[in-house]
């Protein structure tokens, strides 16, 4: 089956019908991407001296995006948790341009067979939750819009030079459409 070039390629699926995770497009940004399917980690934050805390799993390159895949499924009731990097610099990663996204804007998920694709649209961006805040994402998260089906997360801001990470993530919501 030929990949969507556009919102109008889409094929419908039947609301709350869960899929496996296959690929990601947002036509607004020419992302065309695989996505993963990683488990909660456990990780130091930097942000935090180091203290491990449970993470979302995140892709192991900069071109892939991660699925949450001890949380709701794509498609499926509750609200599903895609994770991508941007890297702070020129070099090219997956969710640089995230912060761009505007309400209305289309995301589309694939199953791996192509057979079947959702339809979301960007509800809400949130910019600006600062790592140093333990609770910041949990809130953010959380409280999402009651709509949301989708969040895409993603580090933003100046990447820290002791650090070497950016200080603050980046959340889109989207709702099914």
């Amino acid at each position: 089956m030929e990949r969507p070039q556009s919102a109008a390629d889409f094929v419908p699926a039947d609301f709350d019908r869960a899929i496996e995770p296959g690929q990601l497009y947002i036509p607004a940004l020419n992302v065309n991407t695989r996505i993963l399917s990683l488990p909660t980690t456990m990780e130091p934050d930097p942000f935090l001296g180091g203290q491990v805390v449970s993470s979302f799993g995140v892709p192991p390159d900069l071109a892939q995006t991660a699925w949450w895949a001890d949380g709701p499924a794509l498609g499926g009731p509750g609200m599903a948790v895609i994770t991508g990097h941007s890297s702070g610099t020129s070099e090219q990663a997956v969710f640089n341009r995230l912060v761009d996204l505007k309400p209305g804007d289309v995301i589309l998920a694939e199953s791996p067979d192509g057979a079947i694709r959702i339809r979301y649209a960007v509800i809400q961006v949130v910019k600006g939750i600062s790592k140093s805040d333990p609770s910041a994402l949990q809130t953010t998260l959380s409280t999402h819009p009651d709509n949301a089906r989708l969040a895409l997360l993603t580090c933003d801001g100046p990447v820290d030079g002791d650090i070497g990470e950016s200080p603050d993530n980046t959340v889109v919501f989207a709702s099914r459409s």
